[in-house]
């Protein structure tokens, strides 16, 4: 598995512009809204997996294949890590792999923000 790579929303208009900012995500590459507690796929072309984190990066929710124009919400999300469908089925360490994105991000405080 290579590493996992994440963008950064963390601004109002970047999350709500979500993917739709980016024409498709790369197999290794995944999208961080913070904060965030529901995403929504509406306008989107295609399925994206959805992993909810709290505040201390647990995984509070994974939905698998998140349809175009659906809506999902985790009560006491923190964050949400938006992914390739069928990433999660694939990596079955997916959580390890974008707490790993996730440090390494912190630790070069790269800031790939989009929007």
């Amino acid at each position: 598995m290579e590493a996992l790579r994440l963008l950064h929303a963390t601004r109002f208009g970047a999350r709500l512009l979500g993917l739709h900012a980016l024409a498709r995500l790369p197999a290794d590459t995944g999208l961080c809204i913070a904060p965030c507690a529901g995403v929504h796929t509406f306008f989107l072309a295609y399925a994206i997996d959805v992993v909810f984190f709290d505040h201390r990066q647990r995984v509070l929710k994974t939905i698998h294949g998140l349809a175009p124009f659906r809506l999902a919400r985790c009560r006491g999300a923190a964050f949400a890590v938006e992914l390739p469908a069928g990433y999660c089925a694939a990596n079955p360490a997916y959580a390890r792999a974008i707490r790993a994105a996730l440090a390494e991000d912190q630790e070069a405080e790269s800031g790939r923000l989009i929007g």
